[in-house]
């Protein structure tokens, strides 16, 4: 008669093996015990192909009940769902530089962010002969790869830049406002939000362009407004 999928064999292989794996598309068996042996024998999951469940015991019961064209029996599972990474494509742009004074390396890390670039790093070295150098390092999109090399050639007399294409696993992230109030006046200011593997508020940061806004149209010190923020949005989240 008709069977659960995965089968009882497959499911068992799965089990001991501690192999994670995830429904497909298909009404019908994809996956039969000697493919899953092999397959669980000889390789590796990859993450990127985002298997979410892992069983970790599985428990049977039968009726007495004779039921037509499928067997009596109950099956009952715990597994160990894997979370769901975010992922996206990042490319890094590299190149050494020991002939440029803090303002150029200041300004150029401003124009690259303004650009596009999702993050600029300016980090000392020694150079060649001992020199003081730094190396400029660019995180961007594939689509801001070719503006930003150009900016980099532009606006600093490198010759070279190292170019490197990596995947990225990321945080869930989202932006959510927060209205404060000072001296009778009301401010919004914008807040990160960004979440757990499993969903739950991992922590927040309140924009800085926001809170310098609230500080130049009131006079209290930034602490002060870092800390109304932040009180304001532990209240809303509790």
């Amino acid at each position: 008669g008709l069977l659960p999928i995965p089968t009882f064999a497959t499911l068992e292989i799965l089990r001991i093996k501690g192999f994670p794996f995830k429904f497909g598309p298909v009404n019908g068996e994809l996956a039969t015990p000697t493919g899953v042996a092999l397959l669980t024998a000889l390789a590796t999951p990859l993450p990127n192909l985002n298997l979410t469940f892992k069983p970790l015991k599985i428990g049977y019961g039968a009726g007495a009940l004779e039921l037509p064209g499928q067997p009596n029996i109950l099956r009952v599972w715990s597994e160990m769902v894997e979370p769901v990474l975010l992922k996206d494509k990042v490319v890094v742009l590299e190149t050494g530089l020991d002939d440029v004074t803090g303002e150029l390396l200041g300004y150029v890390a401003e124009k690259l962010m303004g650009e596009g670039a999702l993050d600029v790093a300016i980090i000392p070295c020694l150079g060649k002969k001992g020199r003081p150098a730094h190396i400029l390092r660019v995180l961007s999109t594939p689509e801001k790869l070719n503006s930003l090399v150009k900016t980099m050639f532009n606006e600093t007399r490198t010759l070279g830049i190292r170019i490197q294409q990596l995947e990225r696993v990321k945080l869930q992230r989202e932006d959510k406002l927060v209205e404060v109030e000072v001296a009778g006046k009301r401010f919004q200011v914008k807040v990160k939000v960004f979440h757990s593997l499993d969903g739950e508020i991992q922590g927040f940061k309140p924009e800085f362009e926001d809170l310098k806004k609230l500080v130049a149209e009131t006079g209290i010190p930034l602490k002060k407004a870092i800390e109304l923020v932040t009180q304001k949005f532990s209240q809303k989240t509790a």
